[in-house]
């Protein structure tokens, strides 16, 4: 969870966030009340900062440990902060409901490919260089993803995480996805 906090990219994270908390065992309210009672108050600070830590943040155990035990969301910090999260922590929470519908050996596959929308939906539009993903689209439809549902499907989350200062509309950028998702000839 504390990896909403960094300061960097993070959206590509989303999907692998609700494959842990799928795997956790936890249920929804439980889940929730860790992200906004325990680790938002300590994570929060970081993307407060002007330069925040990007690589790996470290959370202090033992505050975790006494945020659990009071069990109180920070109302106000989360009203004031909270959408600097929110979206993610949002989208999450849909990719474990999806995930939990899914026979588990089919987990790690959905993360594969919604990581791989991800990574496609952010990037800058027309410049398909960053991330090698052809061989991943290929891969992914090899082990039986239906890349095409998968994105109608992710499309709105996607869409609910893009920044309205970022280049590109969100059509935009849909189409650069479905570009890459169209079967070679």
């Amino acid at each position: 969870m504390s990896d909403l906090f960094l300061d960097t990219e993070v959206r590509e994270f989303v999907p692998s966030l609700a494959l842990t908390c799928a795997r956790s065992g936890y249920d929804e309210p439980t889940l929730e009340r860790i992200f906004w009672a325990e680790v938002f108050p300590l994570g929060i600070g970081n993307l407060q900062q002007v330069a925040g830590e990007w690589a790996a943040l470290a959370l202090d155990e033992a505050e975790l440990v006494r945020n659990a035990e009071k069990g109180k969301v920070p109302r106000l910090s989360k009203a004031l902060s909270g959408w600097m999260v929110g979206s993610e922590w949002t989208g999450a929470l849909t990719l474990l409901r999806w995930l939990r519908q899914e026979p588990t050996e089919r987990w790690p596959l959905l993360v594969r490919a919604w990581v791989l929308l991800c990574r496609r939906y952010f990037e800058k539009p027309g410049d398909s260089s960053l991330f090698p993903l052809a061989e991943e689209v290929s891969a992914l439809r090899k082990e039986g993803v239906d890349l095409g549902a998968e994105w109608q499907r992710f499309q709105p989350i996607a869409r609910s995480m893009l920044l309205a200062s970022e280049e590109g509309s969100p059509q935009a950028r849909g189409e650069e996805v479905e570009r890459l998702l169209v079967p070679p000839t």
